[in-house]
């Protein structure tokens, strides 16, 4: 049991309630240790409540959760020591929660809406405790991001309007930065790049805005003066390393910090690693790396406080081997009056993890992050200056035993131009003289990676009997641009037989089964199983493939734009590059699929149109001995598999056939 933990109440009906105070007037009774007993089962795995996002008030002392629970998210307070109080439970998302100034209410994004409002609108609430939400923005403009300013009076948000005629929008306008008074009124946009502008960060003295706008490289910096009407300042313009995440003003205000990535064309600076750079808020000046190594930085936060004069203090989140890993670090002035890091680096965080959402507590006391390690979920803790750390919230069902959780090993193997590496999860207490099955499970997005934290379903699998492979094969993100690039314009070649090696590697080990292997892969990742089954019958006995593809070209073709221009950025547009989509196609290939087959498609899923696997599927349909099973998603129920939290119930179903699918072509001794 860890005390000084908050658990929060499941609002699913499968939890029971946790920290029960006594009624009143009951007998005092002994307290009594009891131990955790329970095994995972798939009904509490997707039960879990899911953080997804955090507010800090002024003095550091209390925390507001966003945390996914069933088809909904819910708002709770919540402090060190302290039984967690939920804020909101309406039936709508409710999201993005931050303090206002130095008071106790709360603003946040939510799909709530008015009384016979059909369309389910993201807006700006303001909560006051003790009292109902109240809207701050109206149904014909979507928000989200919110940024309060320093003193409390104003909110900065990515807002789109929402318009019956989409041809009423002026051409190539999509989210812009709005601003709108604390108390209400009318919000007033503040710009309108083509493209998505990023989320805003207020300056320390509430009179400037920075945020990202897209440009040619990717992403730009850009700083705004709020009220002049002016020009924005872009800090990184001509610039070929992309803006990433959001960026952080220096307390006087007078720089930020970013993180940046490489470009790519036609080579990658040595890895094209992702650093922190630092430039002057007003333009003046070149940027210039403040932080920069062999391996990904990302979300640089400035202490706002206890720096000595002309000294700054810098945190960030580094990546290394599948975790991310908070430093932090003092820094001072150059012989050139560039800002350099000073003394000892601190690592805040040691040993498996993954930390994101970094943020300081306005004093400069503590830092904050959501973090989640492989036995246990994503949870707000807070980490003093003078050392320590302290778990503020705890999602995890009190009666779950961690103990029966499985932690990850790492494979690394050589492969011609890259080295891969893949975490495999082996049963926690396996039977005797009995190897595990193994089941290699395909990461879904292309460049997604597998981190080293909390997934409730491979704890399932593990607990279930299965061996668990989770490969990051080339292309994946999270070790510079250079291995990102490596799949570029060759899906299903190289990354898949980084995969297949892989594979066969971890049959070689101790307790794993060296007899076959299941593959398990969703969109990116079903792709992948297709070929896999297609191009290695002889390694996979089985496979699941949910919401993927098997025609790029067709693909790219019925895609919405935005997300044409992902898979273009991946593998070039057709016009010009039609053979090379052609030889990435397994149409024609279903002939050497020996393996059964279980396969899920949905009918209103953008993501993924089931037109881009159908030549393939018919191929197998048109084999009468083939062992093919098929389930369908009504409506965009299928987008689950993606984001499981957005329809518990859709998603549980899709998980049991998927256990059922294994039990039979896959099966635990």
């Amino acid at each position: 049991m860890r005390p000084s933990a908050i658990r929060l109440a499941a609002l699913a009906a499968i939890a029971a309630p946790l920290l029960l105070a006594p009624r009143a007037g009951a007998a005092s009774q002994p307290a009594q240790l009891v131990e955790p007993d329970q095994a995972l089962a798939l009904e509490t795995a997707l039960g879990l409540p899911q953080a997804l996002g955090y507010g800090v008030s002024a003095d550091g002392r209390r925390v507001v959760l966003a945390a996914a629970t069933r088809n909904r998210s819910t708002l709770f307070l919540t402090a060190a020591g302290a039984r967690p109080g939920v804020l909101t439970e309406g039936r709508r998302w409710d999201s993005a929660p931050r303090f206002v100034g130095d008071t106790m209410s709360v603003v946040f994004v939510s799909g709530r809406r008015p009384r016979g409002d059909e369309a389910e609108t993201g807006r700006l609430f303001r909560l006051e405790l003790g009292a109902e939400p109240e809207p701050l923005t109206g149904t014909d403009l979507q928000a989200r991001s919110p940024a309060v300013d320093p003193a409390g009076e104003r909110i900065a948000f990515l807002g789109r309007q929402v318009l019956e005629d989409a041809s009423d929008l002026e051409p190539g306008i999509g989210w812009d930065i709005w601003i709108v008074s604390a108390d209400g009124g009318n919000a007033e946009r503040l710009t309108g790049h083509p493209g998505d502008e990023g989320p805003p960060v207020w300056s320390p003295d509430a009179t400037r805005i920075a945020y990202t706008l897209a440009s040619g490289a990717g992403r730009d910096l850009a700083v705004l003066a709020v009220g002049d009407g002016g020009d924005p300042v872009v800090l990184t313009a001509g610039s070929d390393r992309p803006v990433r995440g959001v960026p952080d003003w220096t307390p006087d205000g007078g720089g930020l910090a970013w993180a940046s990535g490489a470009s790519c064309d036609p080579e990658c600076p040595e890895g094209g690693f992702d650093a922190i750079h630092f430039g002057e808020a007003d333009g003046g000046g070149e940027p210039y790396p403040l932080l920069a190594g062999e391996r990904d930085l990302a979300e640089p936060r400035f202490r706002p406080a206890g720096s000595a004069v002309g000294e700054l203090e810098i945190a960030w989140i580094e990546a290394d081997r599948g975790s991310r890993r908070i430093h932090r670090s003092r820094l001072e002035r150059d012989g050139n009056g560039r800002w350099i890091a000073a003394g000892r680096v601190r690592i805040v965080t040691r040993g498996a993890g993954v930390a994101r959402g970094l943020r300081w507590s306005r004093d400069g006391t503590r830092l904050f992050a959501l973090h989640e390690a492989p036995v246990f979920p994503r949870d707000v803790w807070s980490y003093p200056v003078t050392g320590g750390r302290e778990r503020i919230t705890d999602t995890l069902f009190a009666d779950i035993d961690v103990r029966r959780f499985s932690r990850p090993e790492g494979i690394e193997l050589e492969r011609d131009d890259a080295t891969v590496r893949a975490f495999l999860y082996r049963p926690a207490s396996p039977p005797e003289g009995a190897p595990a099955p193994l089941l290699v499970h395909v990461r879904g997005k292309a460049g997604d990676a597998w981190w080293n934290g909390f997934d409730p379903i491979v704890q399932l699998l593990t607990a279930q009997g299965y061996a668990v492979l989770a490969p990051n094969v080339r292309g994946t993100d999270g070790r510079g641009a250079a291995f990102a690039a490596l799949n570029d314009a060759d899906w299903g070649g190289a990354d898949l037989e980084d995969l297949v090696a892989l594979t066969r590697a971890a049959r070689e080990l101790p307790g794993v089964s060296p007899d076959g292997a299941c593959i398990f892969g969703v969109e990116y990742g079903g792709f992948l199983a297709l070929a896999a089954l297609a191009r290695h019958p002889d390694v996979f006995a089985c496979g699941v493939e949910a919401m993927g593809f098997a025609d790029p070209r067709t693909l790219n073709r019925t895609l919405d734009p935005e997300r044409r221009a992902f898979v273009e950025r991946e593998l070039g547009p057709v016009r010009g590059n039609l053979e090379n989509y052609r030889r990435l196609s397994l149409n024609g290939e279903a002939d050497a699929v020996r393996a059964p087959l279980l396969t899920f498609h949905g009918e209103e899923v953008p993501e993924a149109p089931l037109a881009a696997k159908s030549d393939f599927l018919a191929e197998l349909r048109s084999r009468p001995d083939y062992p093919l099973v098929e389930l369908y998603f009504r409506g965009d129920t299928g987008r689950s598999v993606f984001r499981w939290e957005t329809d518990r119930g859709a998603n549980y179903a899709f998980f049991q056939k998927v256990l059922e699918f294994l039990s039979v072509h896959l099966q635990v001794n």
